[in-house]
């Protein structure tokens, strides 16, 4: 994370790169979190479509298995039919 010294401001508002460095930085940390996050998201989705087929807590044990080739397959699917 920079520190506001690294930022230039002028009369007391920051420069236009300056603007532009504080956004990019933001994306980069949303990206981040996005990435960091994304797999407890990913599985909370499942889980609660888990629980709308019937699936009991702490009685039904589901195995997921995935692979980025199953990923890539369901997408190509999806973008046929589209």
């Amino acid at each position: 994370m920079p520190k506001t010294a690294d930022y230039a401001f002028t009369g007391g508002w920051p420069a236009p790169k300056t603007v532009q460095r504080a956004y990019d930085e933001a994306d980069l940390n949303r990206g981040q979190a996005y990435r960091f996050f994304y797999p407890t998201v990913s599985i909370m989705a499942t889980w609660k479509g888990n629980l709308k087929g019937d699936c009991v807590p702490n009685a039904v044990f589901a195995l997921l298995e995935g692979t980025p080739h199953d990923v890539e397959r369901e997408r190509a699917a999806v973008m046929a039919r589209d």
